[in-house]
């Protein structure tokens, strides 16, 4: 889920395309991006989550940021179920 779905709450004020990015979920396209990330980023966490999206799933998906493999991921959290 989104931090925004979560609760939390920034640490800033976020300017409009901050807080789009806040309604979504940060999503690595690869396994090594995603070890790469977490190797550079301790805070984030100790495991990589698989995602599967079936394409008829009603989600927006785009890539953000500098990071040529991160992309943010919106939709309701509560539509789909997992397989």
């Amino acid at each position: 889920m989104s931090n925004e779905a979560l609760g939390a709450r920034p640490r800033r004020r976020l300017s409009a395309r901050d807080r789009d990015r806040w309604r979504g979920v940060s999503h690595l396209s690869s396994l090594a991006a995603a070890i790469t990330k977490a190797r550079d980023s301790p805070w984030l966490g100790a495991y990589i989550a698989e995602l599967r999206v079936s394409p008829q799933a009603p989600i927006r998906v785009e890539q953000t940021g500098r990071n040529p493999y991160h992309y943010t991921l919106w939709g309701d959290p509560g539509c789909c179920s997992p397989a």
